[in-house]
């Protein structure tokens, strides 16, 4: 996927990338950070490529897929505010500044 240039990919071929990420059901905030960057790497692509409505359908699989598969274990672990918690604060910094910097940039170029 990630060096697909025209980034002709489906919902599926994204979803069966993430789920590797979490198949062995051992979730943590590293994976759903790593879920976060590999987002924020397709979108880049997708704008370096001037695809600008595929940034849209990027996003709202991975908003998707969160929900879908992730929101309940998120919320087990107290919420988002888990992270800033839980982990080191420039792990916290890093995953927190990742999200803001990609929906910054995606609103910007919309």
């Amino acid at each position: 996927i990630m060096t697909n240039p025209g980034l002709n990919f489906s919902f599926k071929d994204f979803c069966d990338l993430v789920y590797e990420l979490f198949k062995d059901g051992n979730f943590s905030w590293y994976r759903v950070a790593a879920l976060f960057y590999f987002t924020s790497k397709l979108v880049i692509n997708a704008h370096e490529a001037g695809l600008l409505e595929r940034i849209k359908t990027i996003i709202s699989w991975a908003i998707d897929y969160l929900r879908d598969n992730l929101i309940n274990w998120i919320r087990q672990q107290g919420g988002w505010e888990a992270i800033y918690l839980s982990t080191p604060t420039w792990q916290a910094v890093g995953v927190i500044l990742a999200g803001f910097l990609t929906a910054i940039f995606v609103m910007h170029k919309m």
